[in-house]
């Protein structure tokens, strides 16, 4: 096992709250720091639990209602990314001066590596592994997790890498206060997780929490919320759809009628290069190239990975294309600014497939979107009435019980050159376990309808 060095961390208890890959990576390293270690879970048969069982049969576990009296006994509170700072016994043991962090805070304490940190409302995973896949092409050992894949903890090994690469979301940047990454990134802000936030303003604050530290800040110069994160004195570099307004931003040219990426004045690579589609998309490669530069990566190296990337499962991913329809699965699009960018990404005509859980969300946004792009939108879900009153007026809208019917009838509606796109701006608990589930059983139906 290896024995992470932190500072101040001999025999004391640890409670890690949450059981789930996130909780169950703090477990070894709190043990690697001489913790005394608990778990603490509110669900009776957390996720992890036999898995934990089986590793370390000595560590206690509690499950159920949070025990207040235990957490005022610890030393250190370690929670999972799902479970609220503001939850009643977590708070009160945060007042009686009790330390909370998260498993990112106590990665910061532990790595030296360079890190590249990524947020944003959407787009973050995509980038986060176009950035990593440059650092690779460019020869540099590099190690990617955080929110995706691989929780950060477990990146940690005897030896460090080259870099580090992070996806963080904001319920991790909660409890992380001293991540000083070499160069971060806020994509994007919209409305998202509503039903955690007091507003769009505090999770646009907690989200800039990224940018604690010394290093480079990238922001979004189309994005009013994330331009203004600017802080004085700190190195910055800005992407967006306009032409950079100095040598150091990336954007957009046209130079003889091409749509250009561009570095300053520089022709990267131009537009119809980048073979994942929606104009979000160029968006998270000018966010990529910003991001990748901060370490030198050559160019060469950083547009042969753009040039090879061909997206991730369930983001804007083409599944089939049957009698001149595509069908594409856009699953990972749980929240209105991910489905927003992905129909205004798209040039052709759109049978949109929604619905499911939304998180309080104001789904307003969607009408403007769908009405110059979609044709016909197919509801399912909890909150498919909420999202049929916000586009009301605008396109036919069709509700269905499940996601079978849908994509019967998506099938039904679509003409030669259309697109089918499950993006459903919703998260998927209603009726899936998570949105891959969904993503996957999309897949299959579609995959079942074109074989009729």
């Amino acid at each position: 096992m290896v024995a992470y060095a932190m500072t101040e961390m001999n025999h004391k208890t640890a409670i890690v709250i949450g059981l789930g890959k996130t909780g169950l990576s703090a477990v070894p390293h709190l043990i690697a720091n001489n913790y005394h270690v608990e778990v603490m879970d509110s669900r009776k048969q957390p996720p992890q639990a036999t898995t934990l069982r089986n590793a370390f049969p000595q560590i206690p576990v509690h499950t159920g209602a949070f025990d207040r009296k235990l957490l005022a006994s610890a030393d250190l509170l370690v929670i999972s990314p799902g479970v609220a700072v503001t939850e009643p016994a977590i708070a009160e043991a945060r007042e009686s001066g009790i330390e909370i962090i998260g498993d990112i805070e106590l990665f910061a304490r532990t790595a030296r590596a360079p890190v590249i940190a990524v947020t944003g409302a959407n787009g973050k995973s995509t980038v986060s592994v176009l950035v990593a896949e440059m650092c690779s092409e460019a020869g540099l050992d590099t190690r990617l997790g955080g929110n995706i894949g691989v929780p950060a903890l477990e990146l940690l090994k005897d030896d460090e890498p080259d870099v580090y690469v992070l996806e963080l979301s904001s319920f991790q940047l909660e409890t992380t206060f001293s991540l000083d990454a070499r160069a971060a990134v806020v994509l994007n802000i919209s409305e998202d997780h509503m039903d955690r936030y007091r507003d769009i303003n505090e999770y646009a604050e907690t989200k800039a929490r990224i940018f604690n530290g010394t290093g480079v800040v990238v922001l979004n110069a189309d994005d009013p919320l994330v331009s203004n994160m600017k802080i004085a004195d700190r190195e910055t570099i800005y992407f967006g759809f306009g032409a950079p307004k100095s040598e150091r931003d990336y954007g957009i040219n046209k130079i003889d009628g091409k749509t250009w990426l561009v570095h300053g004045k520089k022709k990267l690579l131009a537009a119809d290069e980048i073979k994942v589609p929606g104009k979000h998309n160029v968006a998270n490669v000018l966010a990529s190239l910003a991001l990748a530069s901060v370490l030198d990566v050559p160019v060469d190296a950083a547009i042969r990975a753009v040039k090879g990337y061909r997206g991730l499962p369930h983001r804007c991913q083409l599944i089939a294309e049957s009698n001149g329809v595509k069908w594409i699965n856009d699953s990972k699009a749980t929240n209105v600014g991910a489905t927003t960018a992905a129909l205004q990404g798209m040039e052709s005509p759109v049978i949109w497939v929604a619905g499911g859980e939304g998180k309080d969300a104001d789904f307003a946004p969607l009408k403007e979107a769908a009405s110059n792009r979609v044709r016909d939108a197919i509801l399912f879900g909890r909150d498919a009435s909420l999202i049929e009153s916000a586009i009301e007026g605008t396109i036919p809208v069709h509700q269905v019980e499940d996601l079978a019917q849908a994509v019967r009838l998506a099938h039904e509606l679509a003409h030669q050159g259309d697109v089918v796109m499950l993006s459903p701006a919703c998260a998927s608990f209603d009726m899936f376990d998570n949105f891959m589930q969904r993503g996957d059983v999309f897949a299959q139906l579609v995959r079942e309808q074109i074989k009729q």
